[in-house]
């Protein structure tokens, strides 16, 4: 991967978080899930993208407790205060995507289940490098939920590789992009023995009784090092707005 395709996945990652921090801002009491993802939909073009890597993810309470490879918006499921709201959204356009998803409570403060899954995250990103295994990743984080009190609720994968388009200036493809991730050589699980190089989304989903949370952020391995892409520095892991 060269770096011309690391800057605009990073320009592209950048975009996406500014569009969740847009669709954030426009969040309003009694929203269904539906609402809330047609916001994003109108909002896409304006911030660069022309289509959707996978459709965006809105659950609402206690929908966010079981992770599922997509879930539809309900029509009937409300925003009220003292929610919890997961939100993931992989916009696409030109020849690069973004991978970005957040947790909320709205109109309230963040939950410890919040912090967690924040920290949880923060804690991945940094434990990656060129010398781990991608099962590593998953390792770390389960035993990170583990050994704080919370559920792992992505048992079978907490991630995958984010997949250039094979030529420099080649568009992206996004359903076929989308199909390669759920190959398992290129999914963050368990058993997964290569080591850590090019792309990849971490997305950790912890769970307690009541609801889940998960934030989505894309790392990148290469010859130059590690950087968390879209993000100034780890500081900014898990921030929106």
């Amino acid at each position: 991967m060269d770096e011309q395709q690391v800057a605009r996945f990073d320009d592209a990652q950048r975009r996406a978080i500014g569009l969740l921090s847009a669709v954030i801002a426009g969040l309003e009491m009694d929203q269904s899930e539906k609402d809330i993802s047609r916001h994003a939909e109108q909002l896409l073009g304006e911030w660069g993208f022309e289509g959707w890597f996978y459709p965006p993810e809105v659950q609402i309470g206690s929908r966010s407790r079981r992770a599922a490879i997509w879930r539809p918006p309900s029509a009937s499921v409300r925003l009220q205060r003292g929610q919890h709201l997961m939100l993931a959204l992989g916009p696409y356009g030109g020849s690069a995507c973004g991978d970005t998803g957040t947790t909320l409570v709205f109109q309230a403060p963040d939950s410890p289940l919040v912090e967690a899954a924040r920290a949880c995250t923060a804690a991945t990103c940094g434990y990656a490098s060129s010398l781990k295994c991608v099962g590593e990743l998953f390792v770390f984080a389960r035993t990170w939920a583990a050994n704080n009190r919370f559920n792992l609720a992505n048992a079978r994968s907490i991630g995958h590789a984010l997949l250039p388009p094979p030529g420099a200036d080649s568009p992206f493809h996004a359903r076929r992009a989308h199909a390669t991730t759920w190959l398992r050589r290129h999914q963050v699980h368990f058993l997964n023995p290569r080591r850590i190089a090019g792309m990849f989304t971490v997305a950790p989903q912890l769970a307690s009784s009541e609801a889940g949370a998960r934030f989505r952020e894309v790392i990148y391995v290469g010859e130059s090092g590690k950087r968390i892409l879209g993000r100034s520095g780890p500081e900014d892991i898990g921030r929106f707005g």
